[in-house]
């Protein structure tokens, strides 16, 4: 549990989610050109915040300093 990270550094969580799904294809990312690969290219912005928050790979944490 990410408390038991944060905690003992002076921070509470007030809320954690997941976000971030890589769409772009990274022999272009590397080159600072961001194109998006398929079948990201195709999805909707709504949908892929939806995809985001259900199969995102980054851990998220909102904390406060106490």
């Amino acid at each position: 549990n990410v408390r038991y990270l944060v905690s003992p550094a002076g921070y509470r969580v007030n809320a954690t989610f997941v976000d971030h799904i890589f769409p772009y294809r990274v022999r272009d990312y590397v080159e600072y050109r961001y194109v998006r690969q398929f079948p990201f290219n195709v999805i909707p912005p709504s949908v892929m915040r939806v995809l985001e928050s259900k199969l995102g790979w980054h851990l998220m944490v909102d904390a406060t300093a106490v």
